[in-house]
């Protein structure tokens, strides 16, 4: 499962992250998703169904590579599972089964449960206020150098 943001109206800081030296920029950006993502990862561990705790435990916020081929800057920054053997079962028919989506999504035999979705709709204002007060920073950070 995967959610894009787009922040809209932060021309202002566009200009600004435009003018430092692209690798600081990404960092700083990588930086401020990440602080924005800790408040998803939050909000999915409260709702997240724990019958071992291993899901909960596996639970991490992971910044993403970048796509090769894409003309504007993209940074990607994900709430994933550490691998984690428990969290994968083979079916009688041989299949891998990830545990996680067959939660999130259901199975034929088992009703849904959703936790990401509902986390991230709980938290996605609150994780884009943080990641703009923390781009801000960096960026004033970085003008005082």
């Amino acid at each position: 499962m995967s959610f894009d943001m787009t922040i809209k109206g932060a021309d202002e800081l566009d200009r600004k992250l435009s003018q430092m030296e692209p690798k600081i920029a990404k960092k700083h950006m990588a930086k401020a998703l990440r602080a924005g993502a800790k408040l998803v990862l939050q909000a999915t561990r409260a709702r997240v169904p724990v019958l071992t705790g291993a899901l909960k435990q596996s639970l991490a916020v992971r910044v993403g590579k970048r796509k090769r081929g894409r003309k504007e800057q993209s940074i990607q920054v994900l709430i994933d599972t550490k691998k984690v053997p428990e969290l994968v079962t083979i079916g009688k028919d041989g299949k891998r089964y990830f545990y996680p989506a067959a939660i999130e999504y259901g199975t034929r035999r088992m009703a849904a449960k959703p936790f990401m979705r509902p986390a991230f709709d709980a938290s996605k204002m609150e994780a884009l206020n943080a990641t703009m007060i923390a781009l801000r920073n960096a960026i004033d950070q970085e003008a005082t150098k």
